[in-house]
């Protein structure tokens, strides 16, 4: 409760329906809903914390619908813009939390090394026992010490296509469907 939160959203519509949403929570105090592109945000301060789920796809088969491209592709904001707004906002103590598509790990990884970040916690998702990583969850940080680094994976659904308890653990708070 003691924390503040600035939220970006680039989109008109989604900006005004997340401040519909927030209004409706008892963090409403707490949330600010910022309508502009990160490239253009001038942070008064550094963060503490800055996470994202950032378009996930680069140079991939575009859709033909506009706002569709601009949530899920990189032709509004990259991995990089989005790594330097990080290097230059977050507390030289803070961290950085991303989700990002299992296939760009590698590039993700030279990335933070560009930026002097390193992984402190990274979490491989995949939907079942049956699928491959399709997913990566990092958390990572300065002056890291690749000796604490915490490695775990995570399997969306069992066998039986019901959610695992450990994927319940991690999203009961968040997620309406448990």
């Amino acid at each position: 409760k003691d924390c503040n939160i600035d939220a970006i959203e680039i989109d008109q519509n989604a900006s005004e329906q997340a401040k519909e949403n927030i209004e409706s929570t008892h963090w409403k105090n707490n949330i600010k809903i910022i309508n502009q592109s990160l490239q253009e945000l001038k942070a008064d301060f550094e963060y503490d914390l800055i996470f994202s789920n950032p378009p996930f796809f680069e140079d991939d088969l575009l859709s033909d619908d506009k706002k569709k491209n601009q949530a899920k592709h990189h032709s509004t904001l990259t991995l990089k813009e989005l790594m330097h707004f990080i290097a230059m906002n977050l507390k030289s103590d803070g961290a950085g939390a991303l989700l990002i598509p299992y296939h760009r790990l590698e590039y993700f990884k030279l990335l933070l090394n560009d930026f002097n970040f390193g992984i402190t916690h990274l979490t491989l998702v995949k939907q079942s026992d049956n699928h491959n990583f399709f997913r990566a969850m990092v958390i990572f940080s300065r002056n890291v010490n690749n000796t604490n680094l915490i490695n775990d994976e995570i399997t969306i659904h069992d066998s039986n296509r019901n959610y695992t308890k450990e994927f319940i653990e991690l999203l009961k708070d968040y997620y309406l469907n448990f």
